[in-house]
């Protein structure tokens, strides 16, 4: 075999890997003021999905979360199109997830401009699935307690000509007034779907973050890293892994769909699994 068919059959390989093979990427976050009874709580995170499929019925996906053991399923927007219903690999999932543990969604840019939010947001509610539209929610194990809570994306604060500045303003106001309704010294998780926005998130006090949107970067350079992502431009800072700025934990997932985007490469889709520690 000639090195150029040679080079050929691995590029082609990373392609077809850096789009169908799932990868599983566990994080722990540990803080001091994570109750005792939540350590070792399981949080399995699903962004981005974009109507892809991943075998059956979604059945790659679904093994991978099941095998988790999750005690929450966090889905971080961006689940299907402007047009949800049409989204028959999106809907496959959703319907199933509130059978494998309690899940929670919040809305990404894409949901931010379906043609039927309110549709989409009566259909969640009809499966069972939680939808933190800019609230918070108690989480309880035992006597103890963390809080959970979600704002929409950004876009879904355009009202009618208004810039995008005015939408980002009105977005932080929100996110403030969120974190507001919760306790002070309570533990504090945000769903929210952009990861660029991490000082935004470490201002208001939020002590774990989850976010998605950047799908890793698309396209990963050796060496060089992510080549670009949408909201943060060339060469982004956050596109996966976990970040920490003061007392806030952002985790951002590579996520699962290849959106508005031909392809990714050298960036499989990911399932991300966050464990929290307890530590005194």
């Amino acid at each position: 075999m000639g090195l150029i068919a040679a080079s050929a059959i691995v590029f082609i390989a990373l392609l077809l890997g850096s789009n169908i093979w799932l990868q599983s990427t566990t994080y722990e976050v540990s803080s001091p003021r994570i109750p005792p009874l939540f350590d070792g709580y399981c949080i399995v995170q699903i962004s981005d999905l974009h109507n892809s499929r991943f075998g059956a019925g979604q059945s790659r996906l679904l093994r991978r979360i099941r095998v988790a053991h999750p005690d929450l399923i966090a889905v971080t927007g961006d689940l299907a199109g402007a047009d949800w219903k049409r989204s028959a690999n999106s809907l496959e999932l959703i319907r199933q997830l509130p059978l494998l543990a309690p899940a929670y969604f919040v809305i990404g840019n894409h949901e931010a401009n379906t043609h039927d939010l309110r549709g989409l947001i009566e259909f969640l509610g009809g499966l069972g699935v939680h939808l933190l539209h800019n609230a918070s929610v108690p989480v309880e194990r035992g006597e103890q307690v963390i809080e959970l809570a979600g704002v929409d994306d950004p876009e879904g604060f355009s009202v009618g000509r208004h810039s995008w500045t005015a939408s980002l303003t009105a977005w932080r106001q929100e996110l403030e007034v969120v974190r507001q309704r919760i306790e002070p010294n309570r533990y504090a998780i945000l769903l929210s779907h952009r990861p660029e926005f991490i000082r935004s998130y470490a201002q208001a006090g939020f002590n774990l973050v989850l976010a998605g949107h950047a799908h890793g970067g698309l396209i990963r350079i050796p060496f060089l890293g992510p080549l670009y992502a949408p909201g943060q431009g060339k060469l982004p800072r956050y596109t996966s892994g976990m970040h920490l700025l003061n007392d806030t934990t952002l985790v951002v997932s590579r996520g699962l769909g290849r959106g508005m985007t031909p392809l990714r490469f050298l960036n499989r889709p990911e399932v991300v699994i966050v464990r929290l520690r307890s530590v005194s």
